[in-house]
């Protein structure tokens, strides 16, 4: 007997094993999708500053915290309150989830493109950042002001620093992208799902509603997506666009539309420089990088623009043209890389001449990286009077001696094993990119910006 029963053991022990696992596995992932945990009333009681939400507000794109009027303080989010769920939806209406969400053929229109036709809003009296109550009376708001620009100017720092400040309340995603890439895919094309990316500012907001208004701190949000600045490749296909050659409407009109008062800061860099290390940053997309890699595809690049140029089309309407771009991003014309040279980003002065065009120039700021590095006290102060933050002096030193956020150990070890670009290559960008920089030194009254 004692055998028979030995022998069933080892014969169960991989299934109970495999089991385990398996219900190991389920698990994780359902509480891996809750963004929101419920109480025993089933009032939401905390938001987890989770970065996979995006997901999970997918199922729950509206709930963004119920009011508890506790005072305006500004409240920190943590793992500690959440409370596990009993059980799952017993039903879940996907038809409601996908509806005008399907993701269009090339060429087709989806509704939810268009990001005119939303609003005005009713936004909520007291309140410094743009927010309102929704369909389903919770606090939703959009970024007060945009830190836009392009992939290795300093953004990520610009976000370590200001999110220090105690009148700041950090997004969930710090580079959401929605307005330039996610509106623009089937599960993420609805503007809940942008708003639920700020749920954290929406949750004080409400608790210091009372009385019809809100009576907090004035707090504020922002968006720190670099792309928003440059990224328009489905212009082609937005009303007031189609049948030109060069969009009409852009990011910066969608922007505008959504906030009219939104407040812009843009940083730059030398746009050869910034090539450089963009390159350095997405090296693994290369088949050999190397300092003649990259000279190369810088050179390749400018042909190709230069190309574009000389069949009659402006240097605006190149600049907006991805087939431009995506003839730079093939490894010996075979292998496509997914980042190519990403040259038409340094042609900033075409980008922000469309923000201007919608937005008052006393509503952007725009700064240059080489300064912020020399000195960050200076940029610090700059951008919280712009917003209109606390510009106290114990505070921005404090803020400003924080270690350089933008840019890793492993990349400048690479930069200074790889060596510094070729003396020829630098040449070839300087003199591409020299028009554009005095045309963005007129546009901004700086010669500093005349790289």
């Amino acid at each position: 007997m004692a055998l028979a029963i030995g022998s069933l053991r080892r014969r169960l022990a991989p299934w109970c094993g495999l089991l385990i696992i398996f219900l190991g596995l389920w698990i994780f992932s359902f509480f891996h999708l809750l963004d929101f945990a419920e109480s025993d009333s089933g009032s939401v009681s905390d938001v987890p500053k989770n970065v996979y939400s995006k997901r999970a507000l997918i199922l729950h794109p509206s709930k963004v915290l119920k009011a508890d009027n506790n005072g305006a303080k500004k409240k920190t989010f943590s793992f500690k309150n959440l409370k596990k769920v009993s059980s799952m939806p017993k039903t879940v209406n996907f038809q409601e989830i996908f509806d005008y969400k399907l993701y269009p053929k090339l060429g087709a229109y989806s509704p939810h493109w268009d990001l005119l036709h939303l609003g005005p809003f009713e936004l909520i009296k007291g309140s410094k950042n743009p927010c309102w109550f929704n369909n389903e009376h919770f606090v939703v708001c959009l970024p007060y002001f945009y830190v836009i620009g392009a992939p290795k100017c300093g953004t990520t720092d610009l976000f370590a620093k200001i999110s220090v400040h105690p009148e700041f309340i950090s997004p969930i995603v710090k580079e959401p992208e929605w307005i330039s890439y996610d509106r623009f895919e089937y599960l993420t094309s609805d503007l809940s799902i942008y708003v639920s990316n700020f749920a954290p500012i929406a949750y004080n907001i409400q608790r210091g509603y009372k009385d019809g208004q809100y009576k907090g701190v004035q707090f504020v949000t922002g968006d720190f997506s670099p792309t928003t600045m440059w990224q328009n490749d489905n212009w082609p296909w937005l009303p007031g666009n189609t049948n030109l050659r060069e969009p009409n409407i852009t990011n910066a009109d969608y922007v505008k539309h959504l906030n009219p008062n939104v407040k812009i800061i843009a940083i730059l860099r030398n746009p050869t420089d910034r090539l450089f290390s963009d390159y350095l940053h997405f090296r693994n997309q290369y088949a050999t990088a190397s300092i003649k890699d990259f000279h190369h595809w810088a050179s390749l690049a400018v042909e190709v623009f230069k190309g574009c140029l000389e069949s009659k089309k402006s240097a605006r309407e190149c600049a907006y043209n991805e087939e431009v771009a995506s003839k730079t991003v093939r490894k010996n014309e075979e292998v496509a890389s997914k980042t190519g040279m990403h040259l038409r980003i340094g042609l900033y002065a075409i980008y922000l001449r469309d923000w201007f065009k919608v937005i008052p120039t006393k509503n952007i700021l725009v700064l240059r990286l080489e300064d912020h590095e020399k000195q960050p006290q200076k940029t610090m102060k700059a951008i919280f009077a712009f917003l209109g933050l606390k510009t106290d002096k114990k505070l921005i030193s404090r803020i400003s001696k924080q270690m350089k956020a933008n840019g890793k150990e492993e990349m400048r070890s690479y930069r200074s094993t790889l060596g510094p670009m070729l003396p020829k290559t630098r040449q070839i960008l300087d003199t591409f990119y020299k028009p554009f920089n005095i045309d963005l030194a007129q546009l901004l009254n700086d010669d500093k910006f005349n790289y």
